[in-house]
């Protein structure tokens, strides 16, 4: 069966969510961007969230056995853990999907936002237990896990980072996988980061350099920026995202050197996006992305809207080297240091990537220098 090429795509932020929607052979994938209506309390915007998700999933002819994953922006997650895990989590429609929940504040105005992934194709199962979620489609199994880090008074944040990998480890073992093989992308979400970025950075070197991932093997995807967890102790969350059954053919490291150097070249371990050929489609997950240049070096320090501009050149860059371009691009996460920079950002946004689900959020990259980083989701036809 030939790929059907028609997307739908809402060309506005109409009815509170945005849309990327494309059908691949036998295959439906959606990647959706859904706030509340803005204004009021925690509550209110939640109880808003909850209605405004049943009539995406009326509307758009989604149901809950097709939602994968959720991850959830929210602006102040200790306060509102309790409120998020009784209409959210524990909800019928979330209580089978991957769910990753960071503090990191939408810059839209809204108290909390999702960013949601529905698969619609046959023989599709969804399993989960407690932050492990699982599902199996066209022979392959897809392991999803968040690990919280939390920190006591004489620990060592890079013993347990090497420690926090070493947990999805354990789960790969039980499934005849392994971090090197299998481990398609991580998200390190660092609670003041200016601090404690360098040590996350020397316990992940410390676990890779262990286990065979070396600048001679490869390393893996990765974004590492701000983000806080549901209490003052979690020094740190890590998303894990695993693949089971690939071949090593199926799976290709992207880089774009002209533009961008190695990140082994400033003494961190990840790859800049990796390119997945699944059974009639190419994912490719481009890890965090900021201003740099093909020495390491931050261009356009203090220019928030040339930092993007350089972005967007990077990823561009990236995703030709995986024969893709940037109308390939589903859904997009943006980080930005300084609160002041929305409007500009958000400006730039809209023209070039109006019709594509994103979102701004308040983090600090892990450089002060830059201003902004974005990380993107794309996906191609397989011939």
């Amino acid at each position: 069966m030939e790929i059907n090429y028609e997307l739908y795509l809402n060309n506005a932020m109409r009815n509170n969510w945005k849309i990327y929607r494309k059908i691949f052979n036998d295959t439906e994938i959606c990647h959706v961007l859904l706030q509340p209506d803005q204004g009021g309390a925690f509550d209110i915007q939640l109880d808003s969230l909850k209605s405004r998700l049943h009539e995406l999933m009326c509307s758009e002819y989604l149901d809950k056995q097709s939602l994968i994953y959720t991850k959830i922006f929210v602006t102040d997650y200790i306060n509102n853990k309790d409120r998020i895990e009784a209409a959210l989590v524990q909800s019928s429609i979330f209580c089978r999907s991957a769910i990753s929940i960071v503090e990191q504040p939408p810059l839209n105005g809204c108290k909390i936002v999702l960013l949601l992934l529905f698969i619609k194709s046959e023989g599709l199962t969804l399993t989960k237990e407690k932050e492990i979620c699982q599902f199996e489609l066209h022979g392959l199994t897809h392991l999803f896990q968040s690990v919280e880090v939390p920190v006591k008074r004489g620990d060592r944040l890079d013993a347990l980072t090497t420690a926090a990998f070493a947990k999805h480890q354990k789960l790969l073992d039980s499934n005849q996988m392994s971090i090197a093989d299998n481990c398609m992308r991580t998200w390190l979400y660092v609670r003041d980061i200016d601090r404690n970025y360098k040590e996350v950075v020397k316990g992940r070197n410390d676990y890779f350099n262990a286990h065979g991932l070396t600048v001679d093997t490869h390393f893996i995807a990765s974004t590492g920026i701000g983000g806080s967890g549901a209490s003052a102790e979690v020094k740190l969350l890590v998303d894990f995202y695993s693949v089971k059954g690939l071949l090593s053919e199926q799976i290709e490291y992207l880089s774009a050197p002209s533009y961008l150097n190695s990140t082994a070249e400033y003494g961190v371990a990840f790859e800049r996006g990796v390119k997945i050929a699944f059974e009639s489609l190419h994912l490719i997950l481009i890890s965090g992305t900021a201003s740099i240049d093909k020495r390491g070096q931050c261009l356009y320090r203090g220019d928030v809207l040339k930092q993007a501009e350089r972005i967007v050149v990077n990823i561009e860059q990236l995703l030709k080297n995986g024969d893709a371009n940037l109308k390939d691009i589903a859904q997009i996460i943006v980080y930005l240091r300084d609160v002041s920079d929305t409007e500009m950002v958000s400006c730039f946004m809209q023209d070039h990537f109006e019709n594509v689900p994103y979102i701004i959020t308040l983090a600090k990259v892990c450089r002060p220098e830059w201003l902004i980083e974005m990380e993107c989701v794309a996906m191609t036809e397989r011939k």
